[in-house]
């Protein structure tokens, strides 16, 4: 009985300077190491809440925004300065967005420094993580207490 997983030598179009087109890598022969992740092929550049758990607020500057269809319709990304993945704006980011810029024009968005978070958020019934934005404000550098004019006899040493 042949063996249908191999290239018959028969055929016309096998040359032995060709590789087996049948031939499958043994996944034995493959190190740990180089096993994916299913985010890491199925992922995408698209940024989610699981990318940022753990991270606490994340401050971005948004460098461009583009446009991309998400089950038929239209919705806006948010490209980030230095870094990969594009964060897909729903309504409730984009008008939060709107409001922190004082503007709906998203082109007034570009170089404006944001700040990413997760949060737990209700969807479609259940208790989700989901990245939010607030506005990504500098926290001012606490006043040290002002110095004692401290007499000879009041230091301890």
């Amino acid at each position: 009985m042949a063996d249908y997983w191999t290239y018959p030598s028969s055929h016309p179009d096998w040359t032995d300077d060709e590789p087996d087109p049948y031939q499958f890598d043994n996944p034995d022969d493959k190190e740990q190491d180089d096993m994916a992740k299913i985010g890491d092929i199925y992922g995408g550049n698209y940024l989610k809440a699981e990318d940022l758990k753990d991270k606490g607020d994340v401050r971005v500057t948004i460098e461009k925004v583009s446009y991309d269809e998400f089950d038929g319709k239209k919705r806006a990304l948010l490209h980030f300065r230095g870094k990969d993945k594009v964060l897909p704006l729903n309504v409730t980011n984009a008008n939060m967005a709107a409001e922190i810029f004082g503007t709906d024009e998203m082109d007034d968005w570009i170089d404006q420094r944001i700040c990413l978070y997760v949060t737990r958020v209700d969807f479609q019934g259940k208790r989700v993580d989901a990245i939010r934005l607030k506005a990504a404000t500098t926290a001012p550098r606490p006043t040290p207490p002002p110095v004692a004019d401290l007499t000879d006899e009041e230091i301890p040493f």
